[in-house]
């Protein structure tokens, strides 16, 4: 799949509203990063990056991001004239799983705060860094889904051929999803919208799940109750219910 990634044909999939905002796109073969790529002081307007293969893919909180033949990395850079967005990884999320089912590509969800999956089946996340320089925040929304292979980790892992069946044509995939998070973003420069629950509900892979949640502060075992209009997952418990902001999440193994 890998190999068949081409900028050209990616490029003629956008729409003209989204190919004409961010201009050449690139492809290249084997990289460290593709947010690392996009993180330059010399890059004034949104951009994308695609890698066939990353080296050095990370995750939240230091973790790496292993990519096998058959995975898809990007990164879109786009600068806030002011603060980032709340919950930018969830909004960016639920456009990435709103594309997909419209591809026809089955019934991905998104576990809070930044997984990709298909029922208990993790195939992809999603990295957001952010960066205050010259009045703007710059922000590198990186995506890695595994297409047609999976690694094989310490949790269940798939691909988008495997849980569907079906092997998406990789340069239409593509398109669609630097279309998605690059649309979402240019969205969110008025603001986001007031009622992020609502919009996560549908998609919401963890809710009414016993979950095992870390945070930097406090550690609580419940079941998840999913996302208040910040953002935050609610977790409800024996003693009550509680938001976490940040946290890593764990399924219960009851």
């Amino acid at each position: 799949m890998c190999s068949s990634l081409d900028a050209e044909r990616v490029t003629e999939a956008l729409s003209e509203e989204v190919r004409v905002r961010l201009g050449p796109i690139e492809v290249a073969g084997e990289v460290a990063s593709t947010n690392d790529i996009l993180d330059d002081d010399a890059i004034v307007r949104d951009r994308v990056q695609i890698a066939r293969r990353q080296t050095g893919g990370r995750g939240r909180q230091g973790r790496s991001w292993e990519t096998v033949d058959g995975a898809l990395c990007f990164s879109v850079l786009h600068a806030f004239p002011a603060e980032a967005p709340p919950a930018l990884a969830l909004w960016a999320g639920i456009a990435l799983i709103e594309r997909l089912r419209e591809m026809g590509l089955g019934q991905p969800c998104l576990n809070w705060p930044n997984d990709l999956m298909y029922g208990s089946a993790k195939f992809g996340g999603i990295l957001t860094e952010c960066r205050i320089r010259g009045g703007q925040t710059r922000c590198v929304v990186g995506v890695g889904v595994n297409v047609e292979d999976a690694p094989e980790l310490d949790r269940q892992t798939t691909s988008i051929a495997r849980a569907c069946g079906q092997s998406p044509d990789p340069n239409h995939l593509a398109a669609g999803l630097i279309e998605s998070v690059v649309t979402c973003l240019v969205r969110l420069d008025s603001g986001a919208p007031d009622k992020l629950k609502a919009y996560f509900e549908p998609y919401d892979g963890l809710r009414g799940s016993e979950v095992h949640v870390t945070g930097p502060s406090q550690t609580y075992t419940g079941r998840a109750q999913g996302v208040d209009d910040r953002g935050y997952l609610q977790v409800e418990g024996e003693e009550g219910m509680r938001q976490f902001d940040s946290a890593d999440v764990r399924l219960r193994r009851l």
